[in-house]
């Protein structure tokens, strides 16, 4: 039986990102063989993974192409600020989304690089899963009078979230949550 995962931020190829984040990783090769490592280790051949944004920093290192040949799965890009054109265009894709929504299970799902405090969906128990905050959003703060932690929202990069996530786990979350911000 094959499932959907949901992962953000991995940068390949880019060193600073160890230091901008407090990544634990000696080099920029150890980072990304780890990271692949752990995206193979729960994403199997058959799954379905939305990645959602800043894939790879720079094609210097290794191209978009090759790491995607290493990484198991269907993968679906929403693309993220660092995600130029070479990584958009990269043979591997299933398709690429600026902004795109699904639904598992009777779920209704957004999904953006971005997080947003409002979406489609949102006052009807729908989540918003994002990347690009790289765990700065979990100190919860408040908006509009609402904490932030206890929104439909989670943000999968993997600052937050060192293995890609399952629809399973976000859900057993998510049941943990109740709030939806009406604008």
């Amino acid at each position: 039986m094959s499932e959907t995962w949901f992962w953000a931020d991995t940068h390949f190829g880019h060193a600073n990102i160890m230091k901008y984040c407090g990544r634990p990783f000696q080099s920029v090769e150890e980072m990304d063989e780890i990271l692949v490592a752990r995206w193979n280790e729960r994403v199997k051949a058959g799954d379905t993974i939305y990645f959602l944004g800043d894939f790879m920093f720079t094609k210097h290192r290794t191209d978009p192409e090759t790491m995607l040949q290493r990484l198991n799965g269907h993968k679906f890009l929403v693309i993220g600020n660092h995600d130029k054109k070479y990584t958009r265009k990269a043979t591997g894709w299933e398709c690429t989304y600026r902004l795109h929504d699904i639904t598992i299970d009777n779920q209704f799902i957004m999904l953006c690089h971005y997080p947003m405090f409002s979406w489609d969906k949102s006052c009807h128990g729908s989540w918003m899963i994002h990347g690009h905050c790289h765990g700065t959003l979990q100190t919860s703060p408040t908006y509009a009078g609402v904490d932030f932690g206890s929104l439909l929202i989670k943000d999968v990069g993997v600052d937050v979230c060192p293995y890609p996530l399952s629809f399973g786990e976000i859900r057993s979350e998510m049941n943990g949550k109740t709030t939806s911000l009406t604008i």
